[in-house]
């Protein structure tokens, strides 16, 4: 990988880090749990309400 991209990778990593409030060197681990734990709590009970039904068009008759 070209050096200017690995320190890209690394700026990016260290800004996502300080965003989600883990220390600098959280490993892989840390990330990933940190990551789908705020996921779930995102998106807990999306699915548990019935769909909404969709209106279908009506043909007028002949």
């Amino acid at each position: 990988m070209p050096s200017n991209l690995r320190k890209a990778h690394q700026a990016l990593d260290k800004a996502m880090l300080k965003v989600v409030g883990l220390k600098a060197n959280a490993s892989d681990e840390q990330v990933l749990e940190d990551l789908f734990t705020r996921y779930s709590e995102l998106t807990r009970g999306l699915l548990d309400a019935e769909p909404a039904r969709r209106a279908t068009a009506r043909r007028p008759r002949a």
